[in-house]
């Protein structure tokens, strides 16, 4: 209660300060105008109210004349009147009211749009000036300013496009305008960008990757030459992977399930292909990729360190395009194309792995593995006020094992979203939204009779509504619900039912404010309020097939109804001292009602567990302070951001236990607190054909746990001191770039066994202190090239052709993944290790039509 009601005044404070010019003074007057001019009208306005008025003589219309009386009328009521006869506005500072003329205000609003495909530009830059009047698009390309009436000359900028400017001549409302931008020659200069664009909005929130970022982290050396977007997430400063090959992600000193990933609105539960050897992102699908590592915006909620919001392509709706790609790891295939030209448009893209690739080349556990994924998605517009889209994703993965193990897991996800624009100033998108995670394990596959197979999983289905109203230049709101009807699969098995976990049902609500506000020229504030409610429902009973187990119905496992409700302020305040100097500090309380269950030995494992809040079980809660400075430097910039977390309710395995066959796995949950601080420097450098990426990050993620570690603090699992990454792309000619990536850090926490006893023959290990050890250091280089070979003729077809190697890991440092007690007979093998593979070659081509 004490939280809330400091939330409440800090809001109260927040909202106070955000809100316009001083008000005036709470006062009643009673005065007489009786056809009086308005030069003499004002100053008996000022002699009853006590208010000093300034104001040029000769903006009061000489021809008329006022009369009217007003009886303990409130002096702003008077002054309103005066003002509507004269055609003025006021500002009050100060003691002062200053009489200003009013100038009629007018809309701009339109959509920015790929010239050569027709595609919604996302993140684009609009400015007019006179004025410096500036708006970005949003995640639809749409865009809305009101100035002044006046001549403007409009500019709009991206990072992936020429420039361009064109004037306006603004006498009415200018609404539904189309500007077509052309793709840049994909050079490295493209990066360089003036001040004002430097410090866009969306970097008050941490939004560090979009359209030409992607582009050009394809540039750097994957392994096996398959580009992925996690991977290129990780080389980001404050972005950690504990697991060399890893999909995980460990955004400032947050556990993997505290990062809200989602793909065109939809949940992502796991992202990893393979084990994570490669993610679910198909390059080939994607447009856009934001991730929100600072106070995340009032509009994103769910979880307790960030936001990765990945949106894919729409399609070329002018004309149809196909490519076929491969690499050492996979084979892919799209189309993309028009169904009503330059209404409606399709993209389809499709991946498959290798058969085996895992036993092949990594020998850790003789694994066999595959994957297969597929990405559609269609638009139609309507009008230029309505627009429909439909995507969905499908994936699955199968890994086998020599004894008889299989694991296969996957998402299926699927999005239909309504644009629609009420008027020049008000945007809606409307979205109905599924999402379906199931991960199997085959214990025992010597026969089908025998066959045992624990699942888990989540369902979802979503309604989620985002309303943005551009109110002026300097003020836009965004405002909206989203709900969400959970299904959780703990954890069942298809022939022992008595060891399963009863299935778990939950409603996840909420409603949100935020304001983008622009105080004055050096000063901005991005503020928000989230209002989340969670509703565990019931654990449901098993449909148990041995009629011999039916009393464990009456049995039941049932949970009490569980509710509760937060309050989530957000806030962030930007200060641009000058046009190189700009600095930030945020706040953020986030609260997280999933919980995912996993056990860490392993380095590639994909069972996980996935439960809801209870009354056992309390939300977990943080709160997040930041603070940051950026400075231009010639060429370039150079960044310090910090930031401290305090995190309540955190949850962990006890140890040794287990998930699978496991029917109180909830029982042996462990509850604590826990910190999360850092300082991450970043130094960006862009010289011709130069471009350069320096980061080091210092940080600590610690905590206590009741019952582990004998209740002292404790590093955990994902705790990284120091880090340091570098990226380096080249152009050497128009056509080639070579790029690099070299990382070194501090080993993970590890519990190691100080000891062992026998029972019936096997090595039992003994630990002592929870996480007391480390890994080695971890270090490694890749390095890459492309070749953008040109355009050729196949079957009287042009086709562009691009080809990439690299090596990954040059100096072949095989990092160890696991280290174990060995069960070996030999005195002198107190511990066997598993290590990633050394030194791998790398290879893409791909050929577009």
């Amino acid at each position: 209660m004490v939280v809330k009601i400091v939330h409440f005044i800090f809001f109260v404070l927040v909202f106070t300060t955000a809100f316009g010019q001083e008000k005036l003074p709470a006062r009643y007057i009673d005065i007489r105008f009786d056809q009086v001019g308005l030069n003499e009208a004002f100053t008996l306005f000022s002699e009853h109210s006590n208010l000093s008025l300034s104001y040029d003589a000769k903006l009061l219309p000489a021809d008329v004349r006022v009369k009217r009386s007003f009886v303990h009328a409130p002096i702003e009521t008077v002054l309103a009147f005066l003002l509507s006869k004269a055609n003025l506005t006021y500002s009050y500072a100060q003691d002062i009211v200053i009489l200003l003329p009013e100038k009629k205000t007018f809309t701009i609003s339109g959509r920015v749009k790929d010239m050569s495909s027709n595609e919604d530009l996302i993140g684009a830059t609009i400015r007019l000036s006179p004025g410096n009047y500036t708006v970005n698009t949003n995640n639809y390309g749409f865009f809305s300013i009101s100035i002044p009436e006046g001549d403007y000359q409009l500019r709009v900028s991206h990072l992936s496009y020429e420039p361009k400017s064109l004037p306006i001549a603004l006498h009415s409302h200018m609404e539904h305008i189309a500007l077509d931008m052309l793709l840049r020659q994909q050079n490295l200069a493209e990066v360089v960008v003036d001040a004002a664009d430097s410090y866009s909005d969306s970097v008050s929130h941490s939004s560090t990757t979009v359209k030409m970022q992607w582009l050009k982290k394809q540039r750097m050396p994957y392994y096996k030459g398959e580009v992925d977007v996690i991977k290129g997430l990780q080389m980001e400063p404050g972005v950690s992977a504990v697991h060399d090959g890893s999909d995980h992600m460990f955004i400032r000193g947050g556990n993997k399930d505290h990062n809200l990933i989602m793909m065109d609105e939809a949940i992502i539960y796991n992202t990893g292909h393979l084990f994570g050897l490669n993610s679910i992102f198909n390059p080939d699908a994607i447009n856009n990729i934001d991730l929100y590592k600072d106070a995340l915006p009032a509009n994103f909620g769910g979880r307790l360190s960030s936001v990765v919001d990945v949106r894919t392509a729409e399609g070329n709706s002018k004309t149809t395009k196909s490519w076929v790609g491969v690499s050492l790891l996979a084979t892919r295939f799209g189309l993309e194309g028009p169904i009503v030209k330059d209404k409606s448009s399709f993209i389809l893209t499709s991946r498959s792995s290798y058969l085996n690739l895992l036993n092949k080349d990594y020998k850790l556990f003789g694994l066999k593995g595959q994957y297969l994924d597929i990405n559609g998605k269609v638009n139609y517009t309507f009008s230029e006020k309505d627009k429909l889209y439909y995507s969905l994703y499908a994936g699955n993965d199968q890994v086998d094992a020599p004894n008889g193990f299989v694991n296969s897991w996957g998402n299926i996800t699927s999005t239909l979203r309504w644009n629609h624009l009420f008027n020049s100033k008000l945007f809606l998108n409307l979205s109905v939204v599924f999402s379906d995670y199931k991960n199997r394990l085959t214990l025992d596959n010597d026969s089908m009779e025998n066959r045992n197979i624990w699942t888990t999983g989540i369902q979802d289905l979503t309604l989620k509504g985002d309303f943005t109203y551009y109110k002026n230049p300097r003020v836009q709101y965004q405002f909206g619900f989203n709900s969400i009807q959970h299904s959780f699969i703990p954890g069942e098995s298809s022939d022992r039912q008595n060891n399963s976990n009863p299935r778990s049902y939950a409603n996840e609500h909420a409603l949100y404010f935020r304001g983008k506000q622009t105080l004055n020229a050096q000063l901005k504030i991005d503020y928000g309020l989230r209002l989340s409610a969670f509703q565990r429902i019931k654990r449901a009973f098993l449909a148990l097939k041995d009629p011999a187990a039916a009393p464990l119905r009456n049995k039941g496992y049932y949970d009490p109804y569980f509710s509760t409700v937060h309050l989530e302020p957000r806030m962030v305040l930007r200060y641009q001292h000058n046009e190189k100097l700009a600095f930030h500090m945020g706040y953020a309380h986030n609260v997280q009602y999933l919980q995912l269950l996993q056990n860490d030995e392993l380095a590639y494992s994909s069972l996980e567990t996935w439960i809801p809040s209870s009354s056992q079980i309390k939300p977990q809660q943080a709160h997040n302070f930041n603070v940051g400075v950026k400075r231009l430097k010639p060429n370039g910039s150079f960044s310090v951001n910090g930031y401290y977390k305090f995190l309540n309710h955190q949850l962990q395995l006890a140890n040794e236990a287990q998930l699978i066959l496991n029917p109180k796995v909830e029982d042996q949950l462990r509850f604590g607190s826990g910190r999360a601080y850092g300082l991450e420097l970043l130094y960006e450098w862009h010289r011709d054909k130069m471009d350069l990426n320096v980061s080091y990050t210092w940080s600590r993620a610690l905590r206590k746990i009741d019952g582990v570690n004998k209740g002292r603090t404790f590093s955990a699992n994902y705790d990284i001191p120091h880090s340091t990454k570098l990226q380096a792309l080249y152009q050497l000619t128009k056509r080639i770039h070579i790029s690099s990536f070299f990382t070194v850090m501090t080993g993970r926490p590890a519990r190691f066994p100080i000891g062992y006893y026998e029972n019936n023959g096997l090595k039992v290990p003994i630990y002592d202190n929870h996480y007391q050890f480390r890994m080695p250091i971890y270090h490694r280089l890749d390095l890459g090239a492309e070749w953008r070979v040109g355009q050729l003729m196949i079957a009287k077809r042009q086709s562009t052709h691009l080809l990439r190697f690299n090596v990954n890991n040059v100096y072949n440092n095989k990092y160890p993944l696991v280290i174990k007690l060995s069960q070996s007979d030999a005195t002198d093998h107190v511990y066997e290790e598993k290590r990633f593979t050394g030194t791998t070659l790398g290879v893409n081509y791909t050929v577009k039509f």
